[in-house]
């Protein structure tokens, strides 16, 4: 019996390829609902900081809003962007704290 080293490569691979487990199409409502709890989660951050910005708070009401009218992409973007607003928010608090370590001595 002679062997095709073409046909054996191509049957593997397409025995490989079958045994692979497909994935389900992520979930929209809940890729939302996920990005809001973390924006959340960010903007409680802030604020434990003492440093919440007012914009990501509307952002996460837009993104609820969103979420409950079954916008899902718009949720989520509103979402990100509340949540990318709160890490900025958390980074200035951060700068700030040790900024006034480098400033010049006040003048007498």
């Amino acid at each position: 019996m002679s062997r095709n080293p073409i046909l054996t490569v191509l049957l593997a691979t397409v025995l490989v390829g079958c045994g692979r487990a497909t994935e389900a199409p992520p979930d929209p409502a809940a890729a939302a609902r996920d990005a809001i709890a973390l924006a959340e989660q960010r903007q409680q951050a802030s604020a434990e900081l003492g440093h919440a910005w007012h914009e990501p708070i509307v952002l996460i009401g837009a993104a609820r809003d969103a979420l409950e009218a079954g916008a899902y992409d718009t949720a989520k973007e509103r979402a990100d962007r509340a949540a990318a607003m709160a890490e900025a928010a958390i980074a200035q608090a951060q700068a700030e704290e040790t900024a006034w370590r480098q400033q010049p001595p006040f003048a007498s």
